[in-house]
Protein backbone atom coordinates (compact mmCIF):
# COMPACT_ATOMS: atom_id res chain seq x y z
CA UNK A 1 0.00 0.00 0.00
CA UNK A 2 1.39 3.15 -1.14
CA UNK A 3 0.20 6.71 0.29
CA UNK A 4 1.02 10.41 -1.14
CA UNK A 5 1.29 13.31 1.91
CA UNK A 6 1.19 17.18 0.74
CA UNK A 7 1.99 19.92 2.54
CA UNK A 8 0.80 23.66 1.30
CA UNK A 9 3.68 26.31 1.41
CA UNK A 10 3.12 29.00 3.61
CA UNK A 11 2.06 32.27 2.22
CA UNK A 12 2.67 35.45 3.57
CA UNK A 13 -1.02 37.28 3.72
CA UNK A 14 0.84 41.08 4.93
CA UNK A 15 3.77 42.97 5.34
CA UNK A 16 3.74 45.64 7.30
CA UNK A 17 6.80 48.22 8.82
CA UNK A 18 7.27 49.96 12.66
CA UNK A 19 9.76 52.49 13.58
CA UNK A 20 9.43 54.38 9.98
CA UNK A 21 9.80 58.05 10.91
CA UNK A 22 11.27 59.87 8.18
CA UNK A 23 11.87 56.59 5.39
CA UNK A 24 9.48 56.60 2.95
CA UNK A 25 7.53 53.34 3.29
CA UNK A 26 7.11 53.23 -0.68
CA UNK A 27 10.83 52.78 -1.07
CA UNK A 28 11.30 49.75 1.17
CA UNK A 29 8.52 48.54 -0.56
CA UNK A 30 10.55 48.78 -3.80
CA UNK A 31 13.51 47.23 -2.40
CA UNK A 32 12.39 43.97 -0.93
CA UNK A 33 12.06 41.22 -2.66
CA UNK A 34 9.57 39.27 -0.26
CA UNK A 35 6.08 40.21 -1.63
CA UNK A 36 2.40 39.52 0.03
CA UNK A 37 0.56 36.68 -1.03
CA UNK A 38 3.45 34.86 -2.37
CA UNK A 39 5.33 32.17 -0.45
CA UNK A 40 7.26 32.46 2.37
CA UNK A 41 11.26 32.64 1.71
CA UNK A 42 13.43 32.72 4.33
CA UNK A 43 16.30 33.23 2.19
CA UNK A 44 14.63 35.99 0.86
CA UNK A 45 13.43 37.58 4.03
CA UNK A 46 17.32 37.34 5.71
CA UNK A 47 18.75 38.61 2.10
CA UNK A 48 15.79 41.88 2.30
CA UNK A 49 17.46 42.66 6.28
CA UNK A 50 20.80 42.56 4.75
CA UNK A 51 19.40 44.84 2.16
CA UNK A 52 17.77 47.67 4.48
CA UNK A 53 20.58 47.80 6.77
CA UNK A 54 22.85 48.67 4.07
CA UNK A 55 20.75 52.09 3.45
CA UNK A 56 22.46 55.33 5.38
CA UNK A 57 19.07 55.97 6.38
CA UNK A 58 18.78 52.59 8.33
CA UNK A 59 20.80 51.77 11.77
CA UNK A 60 19.26 48.62 12.19
CA UNK A 61 16.49 46.02 10.71
CA UNK A 62 15.25 42.84 11.75
CA UNK A 63 11.87 41.23 10.81
CA UNK A 64 9.20 39.68 13.08
CA UNK A 65 7.06 36.57 11.75
CA UNK A 66 3.79 36.41 13.14
CA UNK A 67 1.62 33.39 12.28
CA UNK A 68 -2.55 34.50 11.02
CA UNK A 69 -3.25 31.03 10.32
CA UNK A 70 -2.21 27.03 9.46
CA UNK A 71 -0.54 28.59 6.47
CA UNK A 72 -0.53 32.37 5.98
CA UNK A 73 2.13 34.62 8.05
CA UNK A 74 2.38 38.54 8.61
CA UNK A 75 5.72 39.49 8.50
CA UNK A 76 6.50 42.85 10.12
CA UNK A 77 9.95 44.85 9.85
CA UNK A 78 11.10 46.75 12.61
CA UNK A 79 12.83 49.77 11.72
CA UNK A 80 15.88 52.09 14.04
CA UNK A 81 16.58 55.14 11.57
CA UNK A 82 19.73 56.75 11.91
CA UNK A 83 20.45 60.86 12.12
CA UNK A 84 20.97 61.53 8.03
CA UNK A 85 22.06 65.17 8.07
CA UNK A 86 26.05 65.13 8.47
CA UNK A 87 27.47 68.64 8.89
CA UNK A 88 31.07 69.04 8.24
CA UNK A 89 34.24 71.27 9.19
CA UNK A 90 37.96 71.62 8.39
CA UNK A 91 40.79 74.15 9.63
CA UNK A 92 43.87 74.41 7.53
CA UNK A 93 46.82 77.10 7.03
CA UNK A 94 46.86 77.34 3.39
CA UNK A 95 50.41 77.15 1.35
CA UNK A 96 50.71 81.54 1.43
CA UNK A 97 50.02 81.01 5.54
CA UNK A 98 46.83 82.53 5.46
CA UNK A 99 44.02 80.73 7.60
CA UNK A 100 41.80 77.85 5.47
CA UNK A 101 38.80 76.40 6.29
CA UNK A 102 35.81 74.27 4.43
CA UNK A 103 32.51 73.34 5.50
CA UNK A 104 29.62 70.71 4.29
CA UNK A 105 26.71 69.47 4.99
CA UNK A 106 25.08 66.17 3.51
CA UNK A 107 21.87 64.31 3.97
CA UNK A 108 21.73 60.73 2.86
CA UNK A 109 17.78 60.65 2.83
CA UNK A 110 16.64 63.14 1.28
CA UNK A 111 12.81 62.89 0.63
CA UNK A 112 13.15 59.90 2.32
CA UNK A 113 14.32 57.99 -0.87
CA UNK A 114 17.31 57.37 0.28
CA UNK A 115 19.06 59.77 -2.15
CA UNK A 116 22.32 61.92 -1.26
CA UNK A 117 21.97 65.73 -1.28
CA UNK A 118 25.05 67.93 -0.15
CA UNK A 119 27.68 70.30 -0.76
CA UNK A 120 30.47 72.62 0.44
CA UNK A 121 32.17 75.63 0.52
CA UNK A 122 35.81 75.77 1.11
CA UNK A 123 37.95 78.95 1.48
CA UNK A 124 42.01 78.04 0.54
CA UNK A 125 43.33 81.46 -0.98
CA UNK A 126 40.69 81.45 -3.10
CA UNK A 127 36.86 80.35 -3.30
CA UNK A 128 35.72 76.82 -4.16
CA UNK A 129 32.40 75.07 -3.79
CA UNK A 130 30.55 71.91 -4.59
CA UNK A 131 26.78 70.33 -5.09
CA UNK A 132 25.98 66.36 -5.16
CA UNK A 133 23.04 65.00 -6.06
CA UNK A 134 22.46 60.91 -5.71
CA UNK A 135 19.41 58.90 -6.57
CA UNK A 136 20.31 55.42 -6.17
CA UNK A 137 16.69 53.98 -6.78
CA UNK A 138 15.56 56.68 -8.72
CA UNK A 139 14.61 55.20 -12.12
CA UNK A 140 14.29 51.36 -11.17
CA UNK A 141 15.34 49.75 -7.55
CA UNK A 142 17.86 48.44 -8.95
CA UNK A 143 18.79 51.69 -11.72
CA UNK A 144 19.60 55.24 -10.32
CA UNK A 145 21.33 58.44 -11.23
CA UNK A 146 23.50 60.78 -9.58
CA UNK A 147 24.87 64.64 -10.96
CA UNK A 148 27.33 66.95 -9.33
CA UNK A 149 28.61 70.28 -9.98
CA UNK A 150 32.11 71.39 -8.45
CA UNK A 151 34.57 74.30 -8.89
CA UNK A 152 37.87 73.60 -7.05
CA UNK A 153 40.89 76.67 -7.07
CA UNK A 154 43.58 75.88 -5.58
CA UNK A 155 47.03 77.73 -4.63
CA UNK A 156 50.15 75.60 -5.34
CA UNK A 157 53.83 75.78 -5.72
CA UNK A 158 56.65 74.82 -8.56
CA UNK A 159 60.10 74.20 -7.82
CA UNK A 160 62.21 75.39 -10.40
CA UNK A 161 66.27 74.99 -9.26
CA UNK A 162 64.86 74.99 -5.61
CA UNK A 163 63.17 78.04 -6.24
CA UNK A 164 59.29 78.24 -5.26
CA UNK A 165 56.58 80.07 -8.24
CA UNK A 166 53.48 79.92 -6.97
CA UNK A 167 50.45 79.14 -9.35
CA UNK A 168 46.65 79.11 -9.23
CA UNK A 169 44.65 76.08 -10.65
CA UNK A 170 41.48 76.19 -11.50
CA UNK A 171 39.07 73.02 -12.11
CA UNK A 172 35.41 73.89 -13.12
CA UNK A 173 33.19 71.15 -14.56
CA UNK A 174 29.17 68.90 -14.10
CA UNK A 175 29.24 64.90 -14.08
CA UNK A 176 26.39 63.18 -14.61
CA UNK A 177 26.40 59.36 -13.73
CA UNK A 178 24.09 55.98 -13.56
CA UNK A 179 24.30 53.37 -10.84
CA UNK A 180 23.20 49.71 -11.51
CA UNK A 181 22.98 46.87 -9.12
CA UNK A 182 24.04 43.67 -11.08
CA UNK A 183 22.71 41.56 -7.97
CA UNK A 184 22.44 41.67 -4.15
CA UNK A 185 26.81 41.60 -3.95
CA UNK A 186 27.60 43.46 -6.98
CA UNK A 187 27.21 46.94 -8.67
CA UNK A 188 28.41 49.25 -11.03
CA UNK A 189 28.79 52.64 -11.76
CA UNK A 190 29.35 54.62 -15.17
CA UNK A 191 29.92 58.12 -15.40
CA UNK A 192 30.83 61.01 -17.75
CA UNK A 193 32.65 64.46 -16.76
CA UNK A 194 32.73 67.59 -18.41
CA UNK A 195 34.99 69.98 -17.35
CA UNK A 196 37.96 73.02 -17.88
CA UNK A 197 41.48 73.63 -16.16
CA UNK A 198 43.55 76.46 -16.08
CA UNK A 199 46.59 77.24 -14.78
CA UNK A 200 47.75 81.05 -13.99
CA UNK A 201 51.19 81.17 -13.22
CA UNK A 202 52.49 83.98 -10.65
CA UNK A 203 55.62 85.16 -11.76
CA UNK A 204 56.48 88.37 -11.03
CA UNK A 205 60.33 88.45 -11.54
CA UNK A 206 60.10 86.79 -14.49
CA UNK A 207 61.96 83.44 -13.46
CA UNK A 208 60.11 80.79 -15.10
CA UNK A 209 60.43 79.29 -18.43
CA UNK A 210 56.74 78.29 -18.40
CA UNK A 211 53.64 80.50 -19.73
CA UNK A 212 51.65 82.73 -18.14
CA UNK A 213 48.65 80.68 -18.02
CA UNK A 214 47.08 77.55 -19.63
CA UNK A 215 43.50 76.61 -20.16
CA UNK A 216 42.09 73.06 -21.34
CA UNK A 217 38.70 71.59 -22.04
CA UNK A 218 38.40 67.89 -21.01
CA UNK A 219 35.98 64.98 -21.39
CA UNK A 220 36.72 62.16 -18.78
CA UNK A 221 35.11 59.03 -18.46
CA UNK A 222 34.55 57.27 -14.88
CA UNK A 223 33.62 53.41 -14.04
CA UNK A 224 33.80 52.01 -11.03
CA UNK A 225 32.46 48.18 -10.07
CA UNK A 226 32.23 47.33 -6.36
CA UNK A 227 31.53 43.64 -4.94
CA UNK A 228 29.71 44.16 -1.41
CA UNK A 229 29.47 40.98 1.20
CA UNK A 230 29.25 43.63 4.38
CA UNK A 231 26.51 42.34 6.87
CA UNK A 232 26.24 45.72 8.94
CA UNK A 233 24.38 46.17 12.57
CA UNK A 234 23.90 49.41 14.01
CA UNK A 235 27.35 50.75 14.03
CA UNK A 236 29.59 47.14 13.50
CA UNK A 237 30.10 46.08 10.18
CA UNK A 238 31.17 42.46 9.22
CA UNK A 239 32.63 40.87 6.10
CA UNK A 240 34.14 42.04 3.19
CA UNK A 241 34.06 44.81 0.01
CA UNK A 242 35.88 45.35 -3.03
CA UNK A 243 36.02 48.04 -5.85
CA UNK A 244 38.77 46.88 -8.74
Amino acid sequence: MTSFLFSQEPIIEEITFEGLKRVDESLLRRLIKVKSQTAYDSLKVATDIERLNRLPAIANATVVQTKLTDSTYKLTYKIVENFTIIPGLRISEANDGSFAFRVSAFEFNFLGQSQILGGFYQRDVFDSYGAYWEAPFLITNKLGLGVNYIKNVTFEPIYLDETPINYKKDDVGAEIYGLYEIDFHNKAELGVRVYKESYDIDDTEGQSVLPAGLDANKVSLRGEYETNFLNITYQYVEGSTQSP
